[in-house]
């Protein structure tokens, strides 16, 4: 059994008067700099192929909306936002 911060429970958490051990600061420090690490790590900027499909989307979807304004039937409107017209 685990609590809600993956912490495995002990038979003295369960005693009267437990009190969790003050968390050290370094491991703090060295957890939230990892935690950033991984966070910057997965960021990177766009490439041109993805500019591009990003516009690609913006337009299909700008076209699917007024075909839905204009009443078309929703398989032209799937279609549109598949690329095929």
């Amino acid at each position: 059994m685990t609590r809600k911060d993956q912490q495995n429970w002990t038979p003295e958490m369960f005693m009267p008067g437990y009190q969790e051990p003050k968390p050290n600061p370094e491991i703090q420090r060295a957890k939230a700099q990892l935690d950033f690490d991984i966070q910057k790590a997965r960021y990177r900027k766009p490439t041109p192929e993805d500019l591009a499909a990003q516009e690609q989307i913006a337009m299909r979807m700008n076209r699917a909306r007024k075909a839905a304004a204009e009443g078309k039937p929703a398989d032209q409107i799937n279609a549109i936002m598949r690329g095929v017209l």
